[in-house]
């Protein structure tokens, strides 16, 4: 696949594949509803892209992506859906993959065994709310980590695939994760531990200052500088 400039609004990011993308922000900023656009460019303007959503909390819908629902029954066939789901993207499928009323240690033990079947090339991975499966150490939650999840954060670009991961809260997202996001979308984020975690990830106290008053799909898009090994390049 060619190399892919992305453009959507006043978001620009060079390069799609080889990047990935974090949208941090509080509950009712725009999040998902970023998350559902981004695809929607995706399936318009790259028809044979093959994306694979995860989605927790059973809020993702989209015109063009094939929902699979996972009931707390399903938990133990991660790896045949995994098998089935690997044989629609190689077919540039799109799908979503919708847990039902799963618990954190439920959604992980299903993805283990499923992420373990996938070899998707010049695709995408997205994951709403990431903290589910890749939680920091300490911050409780409903418990399990999926290393498998890690690992395709820190290795599926050697597949030309793109990561899109969505937190609200990024203190509770495992800092192992967020420090290999190297594009930033920022919306209202107004807990003090989760504003400490932005101020160490960007370094950019006006940001950090003015995030916490922002409205509705409002916010800052963050660029990693690699010459200079810092986010430097930002936009409103």
């Amino acid at each position: 696949m060619d190399v892919i400039n992305f453009k959507m609004g006043d978001v620009e990011i060079n390069n799609l594949t080889q990047r990935t993308i974090g949208i941090l922000g509080g509950k009712g900023t725009g999040k998902t509803t970023i998350l559902k656009m981004f695809v929607d460019n995706l399936t318009e303007n790259y028809p044979r892209m093959p994306v694979i959503i995860f989605d927790p909390l059973a809020v993702v819908s989209i015109p063009g992506v094939q929902g699979i629902n996972i009931l707390r029954k399903n938990v133990n066939d991660g790896k045949q859906a995994g098998k089935l789901v690997d044989e629609m993207v190689k077919k540039h499928k799109k799908v979503c993959i919708r847990f039902i009323d799963l618990l954190g240690f439920e959604i992980v033990e299903f993805m283990e065994t499923f992420l373990q079947e996938i070899n998707m090339k010049n695709g995408a991975w997205v994951l709403d709310e990431v903290h589910e499966v890749t939680p920091e150490t300490g911050m409780g939650g409903s418990g399990g980590y999926s290393r498998e999840m890690e690992r395709i954060v820190r290795h599926t670009r050697n597949k030309n695939n793109l990561v899109f991961v969505t937190t609200q809260r990024p203190a509770f997202t495992s800092k192992k994760v967020l420090a290999l996001v190297d594009y930033f979308i920022f919306f209202r984020v107004t807990y003090p531990i989760d504003l400490e975690v932005l101020q160490k990830l960007i370094k950019d106290k006006d940001i950090v200052e003015s995030i916490q008053s922002k409205g509705f799909l409002q916010g800052y898009a963050v660029d990693f500088d690699p010459n200079s090994g810092k986010f430097a390049s930002k936009k409103k």
